[in-house]
This record gives structure tokens, sequence and C-alpha cells, in this order.
């Protein structure tokens, strides 16, 4: 009980700091940190957008991890611009991680980015397209659902003679590797790939470097898996995906979500500083208390509930 009332009470602070921080404090100068656009699920029952975050950097947005719906919406209110972003990071392509991303595209045209945009995602399998195909699907210039888009496939190059246009560079992460794979690296940042376990879905997790900081997006997953521990060890931040309660008997959620204490574990196993729960459901979002002191029995460090435009600085 000590346990959980400290841990607990560590939450409440963190998270109460980091909303009166106001979402604009990641945008300040000489910060590094996350901000959580979107901290729901697939369900509309939560009042929450779905999955995505942004890691800001010196005033600037420079990458983007997942575009669930609701996610165009909450980047507009961060004020975050799509000419600073360095890297799109997709973990997977269930419809709440991925289904903003061409309104996001389509809002690109109205910038002044000429420069590539690197973007990033799993590779596929019989029930999922892998990043290229799913991107092919979207844009693609014959077939593609948002043809009227094709010009971001052109791969090399900037579209021409379309003023303030960029093209998608797709890097694939094949998810069955057992080492990591580099999808960005410049100056100071680094930023690695490597498959976590979600069912049948192709799923990545990340693992991001920028300076002497480590932040770590564990995505969708039942934390089985060990590849992601092996990069993650240190991190400064932890965000993982609270889907489920501990209670859960679904079936399909347990194969597809970590439990409270398997997300603990996993905080634990990799040293991790802080933790932040998020891609919350009205299923884990009842069961909160309950799953907090659940985690505070496993887990000894800071931990952050999500909310939408929450910031959280390094």
């Amino acid at each position: 009980m000590k346990i959980f009332l400290i841990t607990a009470i560590t939450c409440l602070i963190a998270s109460s700091a980091a909303v009166h921080a106001g979402s604009n404090a990641c945008a300040q100068p000489d910060v590094i940190g996350v901000q959580v656009l979107g901290s729901g699920g697939p369900i509309a029952d939560d009042g929450r957008a779905s999955s995505g975050n942004l890691i800001w950097r010196d005033g600037k947005s420079i990458m983007l991890i997942d575009a669930g719906g609701g996610v165009f919406l909450r980047f507009g209110e961060a004020k975050a611009k799509i000419e600073d972003l360095d890297l799109i990071a997709i973990t997977h392509f269930h419809t709440d991680h991925s289904a903003d991303l061409p309104a996001l595209m389509k809002s690109g045209f109205f910038t002044d980015r000429t420069r590539n945009l690197p973007i990033s995602g799993p590779s596929g399998n019989r029930f999922f397209p892998g990043i290229n195909d799913f991107l092919n699907a979207m844009f693609g210039k014959d077939t593609g659902a948002y043809r009227y888009l094709s010009g971001f496939l052109h791969l090399s190059r900037p579209l021409d003679g379309e003023a303030g246009s960029f093209s998608l560079q797709p890097v694939e992460v094949d998810t069955r590797k057992e080492t990591a794979t580099q999808v960005f690296s410049d100056g100071d940042v680094r930023v690695s790939a490597v498959g976590v376990p979600h069912g049948p879905v192709p799923s990545v997790g990340y693992v991001i470097e920028i300076g002497t900081y480590k932040i770590v997006f564990s995505a969708d997953q039942t934390t089985l898996d060990t590849r992601l521990a092996k990069i993650a060890q240190d991190a400064d931040l932890l965000v993982a995906n609270l889907a489920i309660s501990q209670e859960t008997t679904d079936a399909v959620a347990k194969r597809l979500h970590a439990t409270p204490s398997q997300i603990a574990d996993f905080a634990t196993a990799i040293k991790a500083k802080k933790l932040v729960l998020s891609h919350l459901m009205a299923r884990s979002i009842e069961p909160l208390d309950e799953s907090l002191k659940i985690i505070g029995k496993h887990y000894s460090g800071k931990v952050v509930v999500a909310e939408d435009l929450m910031c959280i600085p390094m």
C-alpha cells in the first residue's frame, strides 16, 4: 500500500505539472520534450484523439510518432509545423495510429517545405501492408485512394513545378529482424526501430536519442519480446500504451496489448526514469486507479497519465 500511495502521489504531481505547463511549454527555446497529441484509442468513447505524439526541440516540432484519428486537429492546436518535421514514425497500420496521415500530407501543400520527408513504418504480412504498400495504397498514381496526392511518392526529388512541395521517403523496418534498424540519423539525433509483438499486426517500437536523452515509444505490444528492451536501456522517458486492465479476460485484447503489470515490469527492466501511460480507452480508464496501484507494485519511477496536448519536458 505504501508503494502505491507514493507512486500515485508522484503520478498526480507529475501529471499536474505537465498539464499546467500548457501545450506551448514544449515549443519554447532550449526545451526538448514530448507532446501528447492523442492519448486515446480506436473507440470514440474516451473523449480523446487517437494515438499521436510530437517531439519538440528548441521550439520546433521535429518528429511525429503516429497519426491516428484526431491527430490532424491536435497537430494544428499544438502550433506544430510540417516544415519542421525531420521524421514521421508510424508504429503500425491500425486506424487509430495512421488514419490522419493523408490529411496531414494534404496540409503540407500549403507550406513552404521543399526538403523530402522521411517516414518510417513496419514491414507487412498477409494481413497488413508494409509502409511502402501503405503509401502506395494511399497515394499511388493509378490506384491510390488519394491518387490526387500522388506527387508525395516522387521519392527522389520534390515535385516538379510546384512551389513548396516535397516528397515522402519511406524507410521500412523489417519486424522479423533480431537487430534494430536505424531509421534516422542527423547530428546528435538518432532513431532506432525494432519489431514488437502485437498479435498478427506488424508493429514497431521506437527509441529516439537526442543528445544525452533517450525517449522510448513501446507502441501497441504485449511486451513478450526482448528486442526493444535491449536498445531501450536507461530510458529517460517511456511512453507505453495502457489499453487494457489487469483483469481483462478478452483473449483478443490480451493478445494485442500489455497488462499494467507487464508495462511496469518492462519499465523496470529498461530502468526508465519516467513512465507515460497513453492509448487510454474507456475499458482502461474506468479501472485506472487499480491499474496505477498494480504499476506501483512493480515500478518505482515517476508515472504520468497522458492527456491530449500535454507537454512533458525532458
